[in-house]
Formats: structure tokens, sequence, C-alpha cells
């Protein structure tokens, strides 16, 4: 019975990368390919392992709009070298008005949880998670949104984009990246 599952991972793990429906790039092409795709003012980084997300790397970055809003833009690659995420971080000033867009133009969403973790003395932070699923896309969509000791004004906000099948656990909010990583469980 293994052997057919093995089979099974293997071939999809061959097969061509399927282009992710926002840009030009396509999930599992190489960093070289992806800064190719986006042209300039993409560039390539080296991340440490508090720039990782899901334990992917940074290996790429430049700037670009969604939805109107000007971002930064994060491309992260598995250890084989292959494109498998990608996070969009407007200005915080910009979160409140792009997250009303997103949810306004996504659908309804497959999730929408928060978690609540303690930061001792310095209060406590609510991260909201919202996931959504695009298979034509062949990708989930997630927004996050961080608020610090019950403030309405979101603290960070960002986009993540992943291939099918590879997001993490809900109550991790590890995927924040960019060195803002909290274990909510911890």
């Amino acid at each position: 019975m293994r052997i057919p599952i093995c089979l099974a991972l293997a071939a999809a793990t061959i097969a061509a990368p399927a282009p992710a429906d926002w840009g030009p790039t396509k999930w599992g092409a190489s960093r070289d390919a992806t800064i190719a795709a986006l042209g300039k003012p993409a560039y390539p980084v080296t991340g440490d392992k508090d720039d990782q997300v899901w334990g992917l790397d940074l290996g790429a970055r430049d700037d670009g709009t969604v939805e109107g809003f000007k971002v930064e833009r994060f491309f992260y690659f598995d250890k084989a070298g292959g494109l498998g995420a990608v996070r969009l971080q407007p200005d915080v000033a910009d979160c409140p008005a792009l997250i009303a867009k997103v949810r306004a133009t996504s659908g309804k969403p497959v999730e929408d949880s928060s978690t609540r973790a303690s930061l001792g003395k310095d209060g406590t932070m609510t991260g909201l998670r919202t996931r959504w699923t695009d298979k034509a896309g062949n990708q989930e969509k997630f927004l996050s949104v961080v608020l610090l000791n019950d403030q309405p004004a979101p603290r960070f906000c960002q986009l993540l984009f992943v291939p099918l099948g590879t997001a993490g656990p809900s109550t991790d909010l590890t995927m924040l990246g960019g060195g803002t990583s909290v274990d909510a469980n911890a």
C-alpha cells in the first residue's frame, strides 16, 4: 500500500509547477527563474532563520502592488530550491483598507480563525487568520492580521500565497515571517 502512495507523491513532485494566478511566477520554480519572471526590481536575498515561513527560506524580494496597494513582496523557497510561498506586506497604514478589499473580493473563506497569545508584561497579541482556496490557481491565500493589546488598528498585516496542500496549522503564527515569528502555543 505504501508503494503506490510514494509513487503518487513522487509523480506530483515531478510534475511541472502550476502558475501562481497573481503574477508571472510558478510554484516550484528556482530563485533565478522567479527573479527572471518578475523582472526588475526583483533581486536575490539571503534570509536567516527569523525570515522563514513554515520552514521555507527567504530567497528573493521586490516591491509591487496588490489590489491597488504598494507592497513589499517576499519569495520563499524549499530545501530543493523551488518557490513555495509568496508573502505580500503593505505599509501598516494601508492594512485596514487592504483587509476590507481582500475580504470583499476573495469570496467565502474556508477558514476564519483567531489566536490569542500572552506577551507577558507587554500585554497580549491577537492573530487573525483567514484562508481562501483557489483551485484554478493551484494555491491558497491567507490574510494575517496582528492586533496588540486589543487595539482596533492592526499592528501588522500580510497576504501569503502557498501551493494547495502546503499550509501550516491554524494556530501557528510563525507564518508571519520577517522576524515577527510568534508561537501561539508556547
